[in-house]
């Protein structure tokens, strides 16, 4: 009897162990918050609506810079550069949703709910600006530039897909306008530009800005009113 409760016990210490390895392998493919939440629902994640702010980055000119370099060292870099936004992200209680190559996609406020998703996303991208500033006097980066664009507003959140394929997904017009703000940092020559609207939602006072005026957004029927923090 002994010797089956140990084999027992020592059984369930390696599911355990098992159920951790996959949860950790899953969880670098999406986020943690996102792995829990589909382990928690049995991968069933219903759509709703929520407020969320969201953020695209884009790394300027990277094309031309990956033709210079060998695959090495573009990893390196890459790596070297997701570092530093999913940690400042992490901090801020925030989601990678996409690593797009040259940038990525950041959601606050899905499926974790945070008190101001706007104000996690502006820190978020004041830190992330200065860090990449600090590394690139000291040497630890090549020199270049970023654009970060962010929005606010409902998004639909949850599962997008069919049986054999689904995925959690950030859906709707905030998402697609702030990929849009982000393009518009290269006709401002800016890095951080928000708009009107995240910024109220931020409410943070002490806030440096500068209004860049109502902007004609590509697809989009009626001007933005843009805001540039770097």
């Amino acid at each position: 009897m002994a010797d089956k409760l140990q084999k027992g016990i020592q059984r369930t210490v390696e599911l355990v162990e098992d159920e951790n390895k996959l949860f950790n392998l899953f969880s670098r493919q999406i986020s943690k918050e996102v792995a829990q939440e589909l382990l928690d629902k049995d991968g069933i994640v219903p759509s709703e609506l929520r407020f969320v702010s969201v953020m695209f980055i884009d790394i300027r000119n990277f094309t031309g810079y990956a033709e210079m370099q060998e695959p090495e060292a573009i990893v390196e870099f890459q790596n070297a550069f997701f570092a530093i936004i999913t940690g400042v992200v992490h901090k801020y209680e925030g989601i990678v949703n996409q690593f797009l190559g040259d940038g990525c996609m950041i959601t606050f406020g899905a499926p974790v709910n945070v008190d101001n998703p706007s104000a996690n996303a502006v820190n978020t991208a004041l830190e992330i600006n200065k860090i990449i500033d600090d590394k690139i006097t000291k040497g630890e980066l090549h020199r270049f530039t970023i654009g970060i664009g962010i929005h606010c507003g409902d998004a639909v959140t949850g599962n997008i897909g069919t049986i054999l394929k689904s995925e959690y997904s950030i859906t709707g017009g905030v998402v697609i306008l702030a990929a849009r703000i982000e393009s518009e940092n290269k006709t401002y020559g800016t890095k951080i530009l928000i708009s009107k609207e995240a910024m109220q939602a931020a409410s943070i006072k002490e806030l440096e800005m500068v209004s860049v005026g109502a902007s004609h957004l590509k697809g989009w029927s009626h001007t933005v009113d843009l805001y540039k923090l770097a």
